[in-house]
C-alpha cells in the first residue's frame, strides 16, 4: 500500500530485511497501490570491454525481471554478487515527468555494524573519512553518503547506485536508532550564491528532485554482497550496470600518472630563479614529468589572474602565464597538459572555456569545486564530459561525488577524485594509513 517490499536472501539467510521502494511523481506513484500486470524474465551472458581501468575485458552475466505495471515497470537484475533494481517510466517519448521524491527504505538490524561516510548536508566536498559505527547509531549524523557497509548476518552488504543521469544522487537519513535507513535526495537548486573565490552554495530549491523525461529508466539502486573484504573490493558492479559507452572513437583517450606543482606550491630544489606561477618553473616540472616518463603535466589553480570574481571568469580571463606557449614545449618533451579550472567559472557557458582550452592545445581539464549532487549537478558533470569529448579532451573531476558509471558511457572521464586524500596532509592530520586501506573497501567500489 505505501511501495513495493521485497528482501534479499544471501545463502538462505536474509542480508537485506524489508526494503521498501516507491517513486512519487507527476505521473502518479509508482509502486503505491500499482497493479502487477505480468513479469517477463530474460537472461544474459556477455563481456563489457573498457578503455581503460584495471580490466581489459569485464565478464556481465546476469538474470533480470521485469514486473510490468500500468505507467511503470520495475526491473531486477541478479548477479552472482549483487541484485539491482530500477523503476523504468513509460510516458510517452519526450513528454515532461517531475519527479517530487523517491521512496528508498531499507531496514537493517541495528546492531549490525557498518562503514558510513557521514556528511554535513547536500553542498559537500565528500572528503570525509569512513566512520566505523553501527546502523543504529546513524541517526545522530545529518547525512549519510554512499556507499554504505553494513555486516549482515553471513555476508558484507554495500549499498551502491550506478547510472544516476539526469537525477539526483542517493544519501541516507535515519529518525530513529531503531527506524529505517531513509533515501534522502537534494531538491532541485533554483537559486545559488558564490561563497569565496571558487565555491558556491544552494539558497532556495524547489519542490521537486527532477524535471525529466516520461520514457527513461532511473537510476539502478545496488545491494553488492561478499563473504568477505577480499571479494567486496573486487568488483565491477557500478560500472557493469551504467550505460554502455556513447563514444563511437576512444582511441585518443590518453590517461596516466601527473606531474603536479600544487602539492608543494611550486616549490623546486636547487632552483637558480624565483619559483612560482611562471614560465621557469613549469619548464622546470614538464622537464621532470618527460624524465620519468609521466606523460601529463597538471597545471592548478593559480594560472589564471584573479579579479573581484575570483575563478568566475576564468572561461575569458587574463592568464598569468602564457599557456599555449607552455604546451609548445611541453609537447616538445612528449608531455600534456591538464589544466584546471572551476567549476563555476564554466557556468552557464562551458563551451566557451572548452574551446579556449582546446584552442590552445591543453589535452584535458581538472574540473574542481562542484561539490554538489543534484539533478543540476549531475546534469553538468554529463553534459561537460559530452562536449569535452567532442574536442577529444580528457577529464579529472575534482570537488566531485562518487562515480556513478558515468565513465563507462564517457570514457574521457579518466578519474573521480572527492575523496579526502593526499592533499590533506598539507592542512590535517585526518589522511592516515588507515584511511587509504578503507578507500580500497569503501569508496572505491564506486570506481
Amino acid at each position: 500500500e505505501n511501495g513495493i517490499e521485497f528482501s534479499v536472501k544471501y545463502d538462505g539467510k536474509e542480508v537485506v530485511p524489508n526494503a521498501r521502494i516507491a517513486m512519487i511523481t507527476s505521473r502518479g506513484a509508482f509502486g503505491v497501490q500499482s497493479k502487477l500486470l505480468g513479469v517477463s524474465e530474460k537472461s544474459h551472458s556477455g563481456v563489457i570491454k573498457t578503455v581503460h581501468g584495471t580490466r581489459a575485458e569485464i565478464a556481465d552475466n546476469y538474470r533480470e525481471f521485469t514486473f510490468n505495471f500500468e505507467n511503470f515497470d520495475l526491473q531486477f537484475r541478479l548477479y552472482c554478487d549483487a541484485v539491482a533494481y530500477r523503476f523504468v517510466s513509460k510516458g510517452e517519448k519526450d513528454a515532461p515527468l517531475t519527479v517530487f521524491d523517491e521512496v528508498a527504505s531499507y531496514k537493517f538490524d541495528p546492531n549490525s555494524k557498518a562503514y558510513a561516510h557521514i556528511i554535513d548536508g547536500f553542498c559537500h566536498s565528500y572528503e570525509s573519512l569512513f566512520t566505523p559505527t553501527t546502523i543504529g547509531n546513524l541517526y545522530r549524523e545529518k547525512m549519510i553518503s554512499l556507499p554504505l557497509i553494513v555486516q549482515a548476518k553471513n555476508a558484507k552488504v554495500a549499498v551502491l547506485e550506478s547510472d544516476t543521469r539526469s537525477y539526483p544522487q542517493m544519501n541516507f537519513t535515519m529518525q530513529t536508532g531503531k527506524s529505517p535507513l531513509t533515501g534522502a535526495f537534494a531538491k532541485y537548486p533554483t537559486k545559488i550564491e558564490r561563497v569565496g573565490h571558487v565555491a558556491y552554495v544552494v539558497r532556495e530549491r524547489a519542490d521537486y528532485i527532477a524535471q525529466t523525461k516520461a520514457d527513461r529508466p532511473f537510476p539502478w539502486r545496488i545491494f553488492l554482497i561478499a563473504e568477505n573484504d577480499a571479494v567486496l573490493a573486487d568488483n565491477n558492479i557500478v560500472y557493469k550496470l551504467a550505460e554502455p559507452c556513447a563514444l563511437k572513437d576512444t582511441s585518443w583517450i590518453k590517461f596516466g600518472s601527473a606531474a603536479w606543482e600544487w602539492w608543494n606550491d611550486w616549490n623546486l630544489e636547487n632552483a637558480d630563479f624565483k619559483t612560482g606561477v611562471n614560465f621557469e618553473t613549469y619548464k622546470k616540472y614538464i622537464d621532470f614529468a618527460a624524465g620519468v616518463k609521466a606523460p601529463f603535466l597538471v597545471v592548478d589553480a593559480g594560472w589564471l589572474k584573479q579579479g573581484e570574481k575570483g575563478y568566475d571568469t576564468e572561461g575569458y580571463g587574463e592568464t598569468v602565464i602564457d599557456i599555449p606557449e607552455l604546451v609548445k614545449y611541453a609537447k616538445s618533451k612528449n608531455v600534456d597538459v591538464i589544466l584546471w579550472g572551476s567549476s563555476r567559472g564554466m557556468q552557464p557557458d562551458y563551451t566557451t572555456f572548452l574551446d579556449r582550452v582546446k584552442n590552445w592545445g591543453i589535452a584535458g581539464l581538472k574540473i574542481d569545486f562542484m561539490d554538489r549532487d543534484d539533478q543540476n549537478a549531475m546534469d553538468f558533470f554529463e553534459n561537460v564530459a559530452k562536449a569535452a569529448a567532442e574536442r577529444k579532451l580528457v577529464l579529472d573531476y575534482h570537488g566531485c561525488p562518487k562515480p556513478v558509471g558515468l565513465d563507462r558511457t564517457y570514457p574521457n572521464i579518466v578519474n573521480y577524485e572527492g575523496v579526502l586524500g593526499n592533499e590533506w596532509n598539507k592542512w590535517s592530520d585526518k589522511q592516515t594509513p588507515r584511511h587509504k586501506i578503507d578507500l580500497v573497501f569503501t569508496r572505491m567500489l564506486c570506481g
